[in-house]
């Protein structure tokens, strides 16, 4: 009887999770970004759409075909669409990235199969189509933004045009924004003193902006407009992501399970196509960004220390803060930002 009343516990829970949470992944198609795809493939949530970032890491249309593989891999058919594709800017990644991105040519996955899954509308129509669905049948969906903000933003203004903002703002539960940067905790209150960007990759590109995260980067003017919408928004950024590095022994750890699971032999894969030669010692090192925004979103238990109701403005004049996500009492337009996570808890997560 014990036994049985586990089982049926245990299924009613899944069931649950299922039936409340629903999301949209819209994703640039990175190297990190992958992973956090595939993570999100194999939970038992609602996947309402796949949307796919051209203005980030990779290029469109290929980026959506790369997506295709990833459900294929993962045997789930999800619904996606790739975004406007815009000209160039200063701003973009570096083309070595962006080629590496778009390629994704990972050892024993290079002939991955691809689904007829990509939609015949935009990223920012479907986005929209889903959550005034979401709103109109009394439910929300969460979006896990792990590119820039220009998806959103585009079904933002779709919204504002079709005078949908009100459904909109209904069937939005959370924007989980993976990127940013916060400065220090000072009389427990976020600065911009010390603030981690990333901006500067050695062997790619210089910069003196030292405040500025390549998501928001790439296109702040975006970002910009969902944060003075005063959409709700959680910022995962990389003070958090920086408490979860790749490293050889997260690799081998991969590998292993991988042995059983080709999601994770793939994620393992994908991780050893960063590192020189297979060197090591080579290695620069990257977080799991994205991976861990993701996991955020649905494990917010091993979030550590947050901040709620933190007063931002997004900096647009070209200076060496382009970008920044800048903490001022001066903005009427707040936001979360989830500042630091257990580590051991993503990481049982991640490989389990």
């Amino acid at each position: 009887m014990r036994i049985f009343l586990f089982l049926l516990l245990s299924f009613w829970i899944s069931i649950s999770f299922s039936n409340e949470m629903h999301f949209i992944i819209d994703t640039d198609m990175g190297f990190d970004d992958w992973m956090a795809v595939l993570y999100l493939l194999k939970q038992p949530v609602k996947i309402d759409a796949i949307t796919i970032d051209c203005v980030g890491e990779t290029r469109c249309p290929q980026g959506a075909i790369n997506a295709e593989k990833l459900t294929h891999l993962a045997k789930r058919d999800v619904p996606i669409a790739f975004g406007y594709i815009r000209p160039d800017t200063k701003y973009n990644f570096p083309v070595v990235i962006r080629n590496f991105a778009t390629k994704m040519n990972i050892k024993d996955f290079a002939h991955l199969k691809k689904d007829s899954d990509i939609k015949n509308i935009s990223a920012a129509q479907i986005i929209l189509n889903s959550i005034v669905r979401a709103a109109k049948k009394h439910y929300q969906v969460s979006i896990i933004s792990i590119g820039t903000a220009t998806n959103i933003t585009d079904a933002w203004k779709l919204a504002q045009k079709n005078h949908q903002e009100k459904l909109f703002r209904e069937g939005l539960a959370m924007i989980y924004k993976g990127g940013g940067a916060f400065g220090e905790i000072k009389n427990n209150h976020l600065t911009n003193q010390d603030v981690p960007g990333n901006i500067s990759i050695p062997g790619l590109i210089k910069s003196n902006n030292t405040v500025a995260e390549w998501n928001i980067y790439a296109n702040a003017p975006a970002m910009k407009t969902l944060v003075n919408a005063n959409l709700p928004i959680t910022f995962i950024p990389n003070n958090a992501s920086n408490e979860v590095r790749m490293t050889k022994k997260r690799y081998h750890e991969l590998l292993k399970i991988g042995a059983k699971n080709r999601i994770d032999l793939f994620d393992a894969n994908a991780m050893l196509s960063l590192v020189p030669n297979g060197n090591w010692k080579k290695f620069e090192g990257c977080d799991f960004w994205d991976t861990l925004a993701t996991i955020s979103a649905l494990h917010p238990k091993i979030v550590t220390e947050k901040f709620q109701h933190v007063p931002i403005k997004i900096i647009l004049k070209a200076n060496n803060d382009y970008a920044a996500t800048w903490v001022t009492n001066n903005s009427a337009h707040d936001v979360t930002v989830y500042y630091h996570v257990n580590k051991k808890m993503f990481y049982r997560f991640l490989f389990t």
